[in-house]
């Protein structure tokens, strides 16, 4: 059970979809959704263990033809010595462990190939919650986002898509554009930081597929529980608002 529970912990940690669900979950449902995840990989490990001994058992045989064509040594049994050498010096099962190894070395690699799918995760992702689902539309259409905090601060800016790699859901980075506050009594925006033009100034593109990695140097790392209001921001409709100050 506790191989079960550890295998689907890390798995559902480090996949986001999966992550998802796990954290929608409560109770005995989160222990089913790990359970699901682990008892796969075990089976899996268990497997690859039976074909490693398979793998063990031809190797003897190949290097006990010798003996079979009448030399005379004493044949080798490496499966027996295995078992017996470690478990009698240690007192330990240890093909437990290495069932656990394998299991998690192939819960390792499913990861790691998952996660460069991209374009499967954005689409596993859409539907699970409803801020989610906008900063995936906006990362896809390369949107900027306006995000008002509840200590009234605002940031307008682009999503870095290189946060869905690590599998985070409590932050939101953001590549900024202009930040400001909401006035206190009006709520109306004022910007009074305009990143745009830091970038024009060291001739950093405002583009993230053409200038990504220097954009990501001016990144900002938003806690989602800090969040008031998230929206799509175009500057068009944002005049159209007649807000106080335009940036």
């Amino acid at each position: 059970i506790l191989m079960i529970l550890v295998l689907g912990y890390h798995y559902t940690s480090n996949y986001l979809p999966a992550k998802v669900i796990l954290k929608r979950s409560s109770g005995w449902e989160a222990y089913v959704h790990l359970g699901k995840y682990g008892f796969s990989f075990l089976f899996n490990g268990i497997f690859s263990f039976v074909a490693f001994l398979i793998f063990l058992k031809i190797i003897q045989m190949i290097l006990n033809i010798p003996f079979h064509l009448g030399a005379n040594y004493e044949p080798l049994d490496l499966i027996s010595w295995l078992f017996n050498s470690v478990r009698d010096t240690k007192e330990l099962y240890w093909y437990y462990i290495a069932i656990f190894i394998f299991a998690f070395i192939q819960c390792s690699h499913s990861i790691k190939t998952k996660n460069q799918r991209k374009d499967e995760i954005i689409e596993a992702l859409k539907g699970s919650n409803s801020i989610l689902n906008l900063v995936l539309d906006a990362t896809q259409s390369l949107t900027p986002i306006k995000i008002s905090l509840k200590s009234k601060k605002v940031y307008v800016g682009l999503i870095d898509s290189e946060q869905f790699e690590h599998a985070d859901l409590d932050n939101i980075s953001i590549i900024p554009y202009f930040s400001g506050y909401r006035d206190k009594d009006f709520l109306d925006i004022h910007f009074d930081c305009n990143y745009t033009m830091v970038y024009q100034k060291h001739n950093i593109s405002l583009s993230m597929k053409e200038d990504a990695e220097n954009l990501r140097h001016f990144r900002i790392v938003i806690r989602v529980a800090e969040i008031e209001s998230i929206s799509l921001f175009n500057p068009e409709y944002y005049q159209d608002f007649g807000y106080a100050e335009h940036p």
